[in-house]
């Protein structure tokens, strides 16, 4: 099996194996009724590879795949999808749905004829988000019990989001602005479906709440400094606390803004030596 070696970040193969070059396959992954559009970057080299399934976030214009394309130089095989309803992906798009594609994503690589076809190696599988998509990655950790880590970066806990606004008027307008306003990348139910699904779930999704379900699992976690959206203080730290009671939990907080603008290469790395410590 092939294993993942931080050094070969940002670094072109020097040979090439005709047969097993680095490749990416355009993917229509089965989620419920539909079939999410999405890919799969596959790391060259014979033998199986560590899987990564990389989420993105709300509504999806950073899409993070700069650290896709580091982490398959390391080795990594990466998978990359876009939720139902989202970016031309069939479907409705609901935080419910961006709870249960991850896991249709994941059923569909991990089955046995799958996963030989890809060369994935079923023992070393890591789920990794950004905003929205560290919330799901988190809530796609805690519901699993075939991953060897999951990865919040400046993970967004729209749970807490939800609780905040009906205590801060200011913070209301923020939040009603953004999840109520109609966006032509996300097809809703309706222009307020979100704001009507969060009323209804907001502590069934805070992350919080998910303690139980990571207890015992790897984590890693990042904070950033200058970000207005997943602000640190109130989105990352109680967690990175609250989980560490019970978790192996890892925490970077870095100098930048929400997108990690100035840190790519730093998130990058610490996301691959990471990975590359917890596998088998």
């Amino acid at each position: 099996m092939g294993r993942l070696d931080p050094k070969q970040m940002y670094r072109d193969p020097e040979q090439v194996e005709p047969g097993f070059e680095p490749i990416m396959h355009s993917i229509h992954y089965p989620s419920g009724k539909d079939k999410v559009h999405g890919l799969l970057m596959m790391a060259g080299g014979r033998g199986e590879r560590p899987l990564l399934l990389l989420l993105h976030g709300f509504p999806g214009t950073e899409r993070n795949l700069d650290v896709a394309q580091a982490l398959r130089m390391a080795g990594c095989h990466v998978a990359f999808f876009h939720y139902r309803g989202a970016w031309g992906s069939p479907g409705e798009f609901s935080f419910a749905h961006v709870l249960e594609d991850p896991h249709n994503v994941l059923d569909y690589l991990l089955s046995p004829e799958v996963a030989q076809q890809y060369r994935i190696d079923r023992s070393n599988v890591f789920v990794a988000g950004h905003s929205m998509g560290g919330f799901a990655a988190l809530h796609t950790g805690a519901t699993r019990s075939d991953l060897k880590g999951c990865c919040g970066i400046a993970p967004y806990d729209f749970g807490k989001g939800h609780l905040i606004a009906q205590r801060s008027p200011e913070a209301a307008e923020v939040y009603n602005m953004v999840m109520g306003q109609p966006l032509s990348e996300l097809r809703t139910r309706s222009d307020g479906a979100l704001l009507e699904e969060m009323a209804a779930h907001a502590q069934d999704y805070a992350l919080e709440g998910l303690a139980d379900g990571l207890a015992g699992k790897n984590i890693l976690l990042f904070g950033f400094d200058q970000d207005d959206a997943s602000v640190p203080d109130l989105h990352v730290e109680p967690l990175v606390e609250l989980y560490g009671a019970r978790s192996s939990v890892r925490y970077e907080r870095y100098d930048t803004d929400h997108s990690y603008n100035s840190k790519r290469i730093a998130v990058a790395t610490a996301l691959c030596d990471w990975m590359a410590g917890l596998e088998d």
